[in-house]
């Protein structure tokens, strides 16, 4: 069975061949916005949509009318336009917000190109650009049929590309399953009594962010000096952001690579971070970038993920008779069960009802017969 998998690397253009990539952002940006102007416009004057393929037509005429045009590869101009029938089509179809113009300074740099562009073990082939070097992954890219590359770079000047390539999928063996209960105190405690805390480095990277922010507001804007900070806390932002992926994929694999069925809430990340309290701690744990992690990486591993409904009891049922204790609170960490005596630990507890309502949802049997895993735990480190 094959399966779509995106492998993202970092690319070392040569400074030219950073010049005609620099040249791709730009002119795929101007593309997309004067596509989404003509389409406004025509749509207020003749009331007529025009379609992806009418935009498409337009291009190889602007580039007569506009030379810089050229130089670029056509093929990355073509994804640009239809990205925007696409956001078209998610705006009427889904509700989703409707297209904006992009800016120069907040726009996401990226260009995709859709045709496979030729991989070594070494460097891979840019149309336009010629051969770029590229880190090694961890992954033989040759040996996989590639669908398309999308090229980017980050506010700190590195450039990406994300590869997406056909694999086969690897089938896991054995009936392992976990329940997963996230939350601020643990970022993970398991079914199995394993807890697991985001690192302590992450508060003191956010502290460096605080600062360098300060400092950038002090800075007049297009100034040098400006531009220098910027780039600085463009690279502690970037430092944030890749220990936490790598701390969620750390995570995630040893998840994936130890069980075939999990369990986790259909949390409401979106409503919670109207807290003020809590929104900063909920930000930190990027648990909707976990959970996706968790899913397609059970997908590809054809294995069961499961999200039971967000508002399930989870915390407040009995792990061992079932009882529901109304009463309890947030402050209440550990609790007795008025029914059963049972000594419970409030995520653990959680966790164990988590597993169970989701294979409830599979049709297993998922009678309260076991108690809990041991109180006693000391968290693991990745």
């Amino acid at each position: 069975m094959d399966n779509i998998i995106a492998h993202k690397v970092r690319i070392y253009p040569t400074k030219k061949q950073a010049e005609i990539l620099n040249r791709t952002f730009g002119i795929c940006r101007f593309v997309y916005n004067r596509s989404l102007a003509r389409k406004i416009e025509e749509y207020t004057d003749n009331k007529v949509s025009l379609s992806a393929y009418d935009l498409i037509k337009e291009i190889t005429p602007l580039k007569v009318e506009l030379p810089w045009l050229c130089g670029v590869s056509i093929d990355a101009l073509q994804q640009s336009v239809l990205d925007l029938d696409k956001a078209y089509k998610n705006f009427f179809k889904s509700g989703k917000g409707f297209p904006k113009f992009k800016s120069k300074r907040t726009a996401r740099l990226s260009f995709r190109i859709p045709k496979a562009g030729k991989v070594t073990s070494y460097a891979l082939r840019i149309p336009k650009v010629g051969m770029v070097r590229y880190r090694d992954s961890g992954y033989d890219l040759t040996d996989y049929p590639i669908r398309n590359m999308t090229i980017s770079k980050t506010p700190s000047g590195k450039y990406f590309v994300s590869i997406l390539v056909e694999r086969k999928v690897c089938r896991t063996h054995g009936d392992a399953k976990l329940g997963i209960d996230l939350g601020i105190k643990s970022f993970a405690v398991c079914s199995d009594g394993s807890e697991y805390k985001l690192p302590e480095s992450f508060k003191n990277i956010e502290q460096c962010i605080v600062k360098k922010q300060r400092t950038l507001s002090q800075k007049q804007k297009g100034s040098r000096r400006y531009e220098k900070q910027r780039i600085l806390l463009a690279k502690e932002y970037e430092r944030l952001s890749s220990m936490r992926s790598d701390f969620l994929h750390k995570l995630s694999n040893k998840v994936v690579g130890e069980n075939q069925t999990v369990c986790v809430e259909d949390l409401n990340v979106k409503g919670m971070l109207k807290n003020r309290k809590l929104a900063r701690s909920i930000q930190r744990s990027a648990w909707s970038m976990f959970v996706t992690q968790l899913e397609y990486k059970m997908i590809q591993s054809n294995g069961f993920f499961v999200q039971i409904d967000r508002w399930y009891p989870s915390s407040k049922t009995c792990s061992v008779c079932g009882y529901i204790n109304t009463s309890l609170t947030l402050s209440d960490r550990i609790w007795i069960c008025p029914e059963c005596d049972s000594s419970l630990e409030r995520d653990v507890n959680a966790a164990v009802n988590i597993l169970r309502a989701g294979l409830a949802l599979r049709g297993e049997d998922v009678r309260p017969t076991c108690r809990q895993p041991s109180l006693k735990r000391e968290p693991q480190v990745l």
